[in-house]
């Protein structure tokens, strides 16, 4: 992964607030995770190619270690809804695949995409990066990591203070 020169969001800000149409029937809210779980939301421009679908496919064979770190995943997509239920039914996803047709959430959050962020329980940005290639944006052990910091700084879940 590339990292992000000049980031729209600043690490440890609150991330902007989003309320888009999600596979499923549901909605994607920002705030309806706050206070339960962290967040890993991946922005790519369509899950129509092979590379995408490829992409998808490896997340999907990962979610459990996500779920392992109290993680939800949200892959946001400029495709309509329609195309998102299609591929999210047929590839058997079991995170939601998120519409943003107009780009205007996306824009919010990045410059460039591919691109993930990492955000903790409260809504606050801990890591991001854009990347040259949806197959870029996978690198789980890195993203991992960092939610397993992110866990064991909440005071509730782990280590309070770090002592020599």
């Amino acid at each position: 992964m590339k990292t992000v020169v000049h980031p729209k969001i600043q690490n440890h800000a609150l991330v902007p607030q989003f309320d888009l149409p999600a596979t499923r029937g549901k909605r994607a809210r920002i705030w309806s995770y706050k206070g339960h779980q962290n967040l890993v939301i991946f922005f790519v421009t369509g899950v129509k190619d092979a590379e995408a679908r490829t992409f998808l496919k490896d997340l999907a064979s990962r979610y459990d270690d996500y779920l392992e770190h109290n993680c939800e995943i949200l892959v946001v997509s400029q495709d309509n809804i329609e195309t998102l239920e299609s591929v999210a039914s047929e590839l058997g996803l079991p995170f939601p695949l998120v519409s943003d047709v107009d780009g205007s959430v996306t824009e919010r959050y990045t410059e460039s995409v591919p691109a993930v962020f990492v955000v903790d329980r409260y809504g606050e940005l801990y890591a991001q990066s854009e990347v040259d290639r949806v197959s870029d944006l996978a690198d789980h052990e890195r993203i991992l990591a960092g939610l397993h910091l992110i866990e064991m700084e909440c005071p509730e879940c782990g280590v309070t203070t770090w002592t020599l």
